[in-house]
């Protein structure tokens, strides 16, 4: 302003630097540049020349403008630098009310320039401002006006109280070659050009702040670890330019409200940053690389980023913020990404440090991740076509995941352990993920991670168990492959979809084993742990395997695909386990080695399979819990022999004649009958005595049985040969038994009236040994005895229809007598069963 006396009075220096460069901006348009209406006192410059020099000045008298006597200084009134004029400062001095017209020149060279704080600006350059001395002193003010330069260049400094304030219009640069030491304040709301050297401060922190009208044009610096060392506001523009040379900021934090261009190269932070503008970066090639604190607040934005490479402190991306899809991330020992904001990136690459936060590390199709070392506790996505690799050196064989896993890719673990420190971490191995298990460091606690798995795992190393030690679920399109060695589950395992065991490979449990719903396995090596099958859904147990325990308690059904051995318990609690045409065969000697067995849960023997277990004498009934459409099991109890496997199955039906074992040749027996055969097997044929015990339901029974009059039945290869007929025990189920028994194939209960055999009049007498049976005709006895010493086992007449009509048991046959006196005259048919075989012959009743 000028007041009455055509001084400049200076109103704004204190002021908002926005509204002081406005009204800078106007009295740059309504004032001339050079002064015309002068107060006594005023000075200007004659002419070129030294500060010092007093010949580089004249005074206005009040007339005119005539020599001075001293050399200007703080004391005096205006003092102008005219258009064309440079005055040189190459000694200690102290001015104020300092005026550079456009055109003129103040060159600082030398000496300390204490700028005095008078009213207003205290130095204001319209024209030119050169610095290179020992430093600029506050604790005035030096404004650029616009149209307006600043050379910073050599060795010269801003001290701590000084201000130098840049308008819009205005331009500065500075050059050195090494850092130009800022101690004060600089605000630029013009266009600062760094053409090389950089900033630094001392124990006085300078401060920078690019206003919204500024403009910082990075084109060189000295160091590239220590580029920038103010405290720096930036509401404007900074653009870096030189893409060959990283630029780092250290010591002093950044503030960026406005916009930070990088369009080639390295930008390093070795001080905070807090981004609430946007960092514009140039793509491929482009770096962000904190290594100090770096946040992007919900306002910040971070643009068309190549590399984010954490090297130390705590770098955040809050909630809100954006930040561009990524080439590469790397997190460093020391540093800590946290992640409020999901993250994209191509390249994952983690190696030590720590990522934590609420939101997502995404790793794109065709990306990789790569850890080997640090601490995870965030979410990381891994999307399907990308290749996660873990693979931590044995000296700190431990990465830890406290956070969740989604893996949708390739998941290749080649070294170390994935542990959790703290809070339990969650491994989520999506539909289309593949987890290759190639190699760890522990074989107690290789993987400490709640695991669900919808997709592939391969255990490839056969050298090394691995265990997993947390709870362990495979869904139902699960497939876990134990390809070689052994897989261990230490805690919990819900084993669904599909789990394959070849030769040689294993699966061991915990005291509690392993639970299956609705599982199909593929056991072809060994399973330790006890299986509990459980739930509604089916299950499929195929190859030719060894179990160790084996638990049914669910109402799905176990469908058997192969032959299994059982070295432990085998329990029936609820569901049904099918053989189809394969054995399960237990091997535990103890009777008590199978638990239960019921309606609702035993072995359908469906096909020619069988259930198969060891018998010994001297620890009572063995148990065969078998069954077919209906639970009717068997009992063996050996009286006599050594121990002996025994198989046993149930079929549907009872025929008069079989060939092998269970293959039917002769008629159905349609009634006075139950309708199931029982076929028992032994290892070793023969050398044992043993008392069979069979069971059956009141549905079981065919019409006509009379349960009253039963027996236990066996057919030795070419007849039925029946046990003594009496009443069945129990009232439902029923059981009858057969003692004594050294030959044993089919087995059925039968009454009185069944026709076990077809009636055969061919038979050769000189086949069999005949007994004397007489007369024939009879009238109302026959006579019986044997011959050649034989033994009578029982004596029947059946009519022309096959049916029994008299029948004596080996005790009643043995008196001789068989009394036809109640029957019709007419022709019968004698069976007699001696020594083992059976004879026919026709018998003529005639009374």
């Amino acid at each position: 302003m000028i007041d009455g006396t055509g001084s400049f009075v200076h109103m704004m220096k204190h002021h908002h630097p926005a509204i002081a460069t406005l009204l800078a901006l106007a009295f740059s348009v309504v004032l001339p540049r050079t002064i015309h209406a002068q107060a006594v006192g005023d000075l200007r410059s004659a002419g070129s020349g030294t500060w010092n020099a007093l010949s580089s000045w004249e005074v206005f008298d009040g007339n005119d403008f005539v020599p001075i006597a001293v050399v200007p200084g703080a004391g005096d009134g205006l003092i102008t630098i005219r258009a064309g004029h440079t005055i040189t400062a190459n000694t200690f001095l102290t001015a104020d009310q300092v005026v550079v017209e456009s055109g003129g020149t103040l060159d600082h060279t030398n000496g300390g320039f204490t700028v005095a704080d008078g009213t207003g600006d205290d130095i204001q350059v319209f024209g030119s401002l050169i610095h290179s001395g020992n430093g600029f002193s506050g604790p005035g003010n030096i404004r650029i006006m616009s149209g307006g330069t600043f050379q910073w260049t050599g060795g010269g400094q801003l001290n701590a109280d000084l201000v130098l304030d840049l308008d819009e219009g205005s331009t500065a640069t500075s050059s050195s070659t090494s850092p130009l030491l800022n101690n004060g304040t600089i605000n630029n709301g013009g266009t600062w050009t760094l053409v090389d050297g950089g900033f630094s401060s001392t124990f006085d922190p300078g401060t920078f702040h690019n206003l919204s009208t500024g403009i910082v044009e990075l084109n060189g610096w000295a160091s590239p670890t220590n580029s920038w060392a103010l405290e720096t506001i930036n509401d404007g523009i900074i653009n870096k330019n030189n893409g060959a040379v990283t630029f780092t900021t250290t010591g002093r934090p950044w503030t960026n409200n406005g916009t930070i261009n990088v369009p080639l190269g390295t930008w390093r932070n070795s001080s905070s940053c807090t981004n609430a503008g946007e960092f514009a970066f140039g793509g491929t090639g482009t770096a962000l690389r904190p290594n100090g604190d770096f946040t992007n607040t919900a306002n910040g934005s971070i643009t068309g980023l190549g590399h984010l490479q954490l090297q130390s402190g705590t770098c955040t991306m809050a909630a809100g913020s954006s930040m561009n899809a990524l080439d590469t991330l790397a997190v460093a020992t020391f540093s800590t990404l946290l992640v409020e904001q999901d993250i994209q990136a191509e390249q994952v690459n983690f190696t030590g440090g720590t990522i934590n936060g609420t939101a997502a590390v995404n790793v794109a199709n065709g990306g990789r991740f790569d850890w080997t070392g640090g601490n995870f506790n965030a979410t990381l996505d891994v999307a399907m076509g990308a290749i996660a690799t873990f693979n931590a050196p044995s000296t700190t064989p431990n990465l830890n995941n406290a956070g969740t896993i989604n893996n949708a890719g390739t998941w290749n673990m080649d070294g170390g352990n994935l542990s959790q420190l703290g809070t339990v971490g969650t491994f989520n191995n999506g539909a289309t993920g593949v987890v290759n298990l190639n190699n760890w460091q522990s074989t107690t606690n290789s993987w400490k991670q709640n695991t669900v798995n919808h997709g592939i795992i391969h255990k490839n190393n056969g050298a090394v168990q691995f265990s997993v030690t947390l709870p362990f679920t495979n869904e139902s399109s699960g497939v876990v492959n134990v390809n070689a060695g052994t897989l261990r589950f230490a805690n919990t395992a819900v084993l669904s979809g599909e789990v394959n065991i070849p030769t040689g490979a294993s699966i061991l449990g915990n005291a509690n084993g392993v639970t299956a719903e609705g599982l199909t396995m593929q056991n072809d090596g060994s399973v330790t742990p006890l299986i509990t099958f459980q739930g509604s859904d089916e299950h499929f147990l195929n190859g030719t395997g060894s179990l160790e325990g084996l638990h049914m308690n669910g109402t799905g059904t176990l469908n058997l695909g192969g032959t299994q051995t059982m070295s432990g318990t085998f329990t029936l609690t609820n569901g049904i386990v099918d053989l189809g045409d394969n054995d399960l065969v237990l091997t535990g000697t103890a009777a008590g080695v199978v638990v239960g067995g019921s309606e609702a849960s035993h072995v359908r023997t469906s096909g020619s399979g069988s259930l198969r277990r060891p018998v010994s004498g001297s620890l009572g009934s063995f148990h065969f819990p078998v069954g077919l459409n209906s639970y009717t099991p068997l009992s063996i109890t050996l009286t006599n022999g050594q121990p002996e496997q025994f198989a046993v199955r149930v079929r549907h039906g009872v025929h008069t004649t079989y060939d092998s074992p269970g293959v039917a040749t002769g008629s159905l027996i349609t009634s006075d009958i139950v309708g199931r055969t029982w076929i028992v097997g032994d290892q070793v044929p023969g050398g044992e005595t043993i008392d069979v015990t069979l069971q059956w339901n009141a549905a079981d029974e065919l019409s006509g049985f009379t349960r009253s009059n039963s027996a236990v039945a066996r057919f030795n290869g070419d007849e039925w040969i029946t046990a003594a007929f009496g009443s069945a025990s129990g009232t439902g189920p029923f059981t009858r038994t057969f003692t004594g028994l050294t030959f044993y194939r089919e087995f059925c209960v039968a009454d009185a009236d069944a026709e076990l055999n077809d009636v055969n009049t061919a038979v050769d007498p000189l086949e069999v040994r005949q007994p004397l049976i007489g007369p024939n005709p009879a009238n109302d006895r026959i006579h019986i005895r044997p011959t050649n010493g034989g033994t009578f086992y029982s004596c029947s007449l059946l009519d022309a229809n096959g049916k029994r009509v008299v029948s004596l048991n080996a005790q009643q046959v043995a008196g001789g007598l068989m009394d036809v006196s109640g029957l019709s005259t007419g022709c019968y048919i004698m069976e007699v069963i001696m020594d083992g075989a059976i004879t026919r012959w026709p018998v003529m009743v005639a009374h």
